[in-house]
């Protein structure tokens, strides 16, 4: 696996109990495969958006299980620099409806 963590749960207890609230990137997935990659200032904060409403209606479609995260603190730029980095080596199905990647 690409990133640096465990997969956890992706549900209110996983996200509530083990997402950072720290910048990073992290990913989504299903059955070994990979719905999104996306990065954040606030990792814990986003998957909880994701988890309460219908940003992205591929992901709703896709129903990922399971999340994965790494911390990216050296800013922003790096954070989008490892997102692309992984987009391009996992390509999740649903990075390339995003429209606001």
């Amino acid at each position: 696996m690409p990133f640096k963590s465990s997969p956890i749960g992706f549900n209110s207890f996983g996200v509530g109990s083990y997402a950072p609230s720290q910048a990073g990137v992290y990913g989504l997935f299903r059955h070994g495969q990979w719905v999104y990659i996306g990065q954040s200032s606030n990792i814990k904060d986003s998957l909880v958006e994701y988890l309460r409403s219908s940003v992205n209606p591929c992901m709703e479609n896709e129903a990922p299980t399971h999340f994965v995260c790494e911390l990216v603190l050296e800013g922003e730029q790096e954070r989008s620099q490892r997102e692309k980095f992984l987009i391009s080596e996992l390509k999740p199905k649903c990075n390339a409806v995003d429209s606001d990647q």
